[in-house]
């Protein structure tokens, strides 16, 4: 992230953003950057730090959008904020300008379910109007909410590349079937994707990797009294992944 903003150089490689090369400060002017640790003046208001990023940067068309949203008291001094609103405030700074690129890392620190809501509309709604949104956390279920595409990066070298539904598609889950006799385990044990199963008199624990799909064709081969699954989640494809690469 840094790179892309031109704080750090690269020791070999290049970037580029629409086309340009990230060395070059032009580049960089339609890009909203927040930090993990958004660096704000205590001794001014809300306001008079909004103002000033206003002055440095030009007008900010979507400033009164962004503030109402959030909800950000500008009448209030930096010092005197949580860490919450502190972070509304970063927010706002960071999309106020209606940039074309917005870098995030870990934008939901401190923000509550509410506010958080209106983050990922926000968002939602730059991405619509043409902006790509490259966010960096390790809460995955924020990055469920906003993204399209995830990167999983592993000592430094990209493990994953795709669509965030089929990084969840991947991931290991337990299927769990009752029967209406005795479990036919064998009838389960060599499917794709199944990497183990557990019986217990009518009832089957099938632990499996991917689509589930198969699995269903087979117990519908038998009398099924009830039928449930834990959810693919973007968290349980990235535990999965890692313990395959792990291996």
């Amino acid at each position: 992230m840094r790179m892309l903003l031109g704080l750090i150089r690269p020791t070999a490689g290049s970037a580029r953003i629409a086309g340009g090369d990230v060395a070059r400060a032009a580049v960089r002017d339609g890009v909203g950057y927040l930090p993990d640790d958004p660096p704000l003046d205590e001794r001014w208001t809300v306001g008079e730090q909004l103002d000033w990023w206003e002055s440095v940067r030009g007008p900010a068309r979507r400033r009164a959008d962004i503030e109402g949203v959030l909800g950000v008291e500008s009448n209030k001094r930096i010092s005197e904020l949580s860490r919450g609103n502190r972070q509304k405030v970063a927010i706002t700074l960071t999309l106020m300008h209606d940039p074309r690129l917005i870098v995030m890392d870990e934008p939901a620190t401190g923000l509550d379910p509410l506010v958080r809501r209106e983050l990922w509309a926000a968002l939602r709604a730059a991405a619509d109007r043409g902006a790509a949104v490259f966010v960096s956390s390790h809460v995955l279920g924020d990055i469920e909410h906003v993204c399209d595409r995830v990167v999983v990066l592993r000592e430094g070298r990209a493990v994953f590349d795709g669509p965030v539904d089929e990084l969840a598609r991947s991931s290991r889950r337990i299927v769990s079937i009752e029967f209406g006799h005795a479990a036919p385990r064998e009838a389960f044990a060599g499917l794709p994707g199944v990497v183990g199963v557990l019986a217990d008199n009518s009832c089957l624990d099938i632990e499996v990797v991917g689509p589930i799909d198969v699995l269903v064709k087979a117990a519908a081969d038998f009398e099924v009294v009830d039928f449930s699954t834990s959810q693919a989640t973007l968290e349980s494809g990235f535990v999965t992944l890692n313990e395959e690469v792990d291996r």
